[in-house]
């Protein structure tokens, strides 16, 4: 079996958090339109189109997740625009 670049990271890194969040079941949900919405609340997270025992949260855990996410991907753009001397991002630009 070919290991995949982002596998071959996390061996390296385990404990590395942006690493973890490429391979959550949130962000994988979310990335490939594999979560619903149920009645009472709750919001099931597949791993597949066809999963048969997806997650299940509370929208209160899937806002603290998302919220979580965010951080880190801003956290991700802020260590690259250092790095490269990359342009800061109006909110303006992003109204566009």
């Amino acid at each position: 079996m070919e290991q995949t670049a982002i596998k071959a990271l996390e061996k390296k890194y385990p404990t590395n958090k942006y690493l973890n969040y490429f391979d959550s079941g949130l962000r994988n949900s979310i990335a490939h339109y594999t979560f619903f919405w149920e009645p009472g609340g709750k919001i099931r997270l597949c791993s597949e189109i066809f999963d048969k025992n997806p997650n299940e949260i509370s929208l209160v855990e899937l806002m603290k997740e998302i919220y979580e996410l965010n951080v880190l991907t801003e956290g991700f753009f802020i260590m690259l625009r250092d790095k490269y001397g990359l342009p800061d991002i109006k909110l303006e630009e992003l109204e566009r």
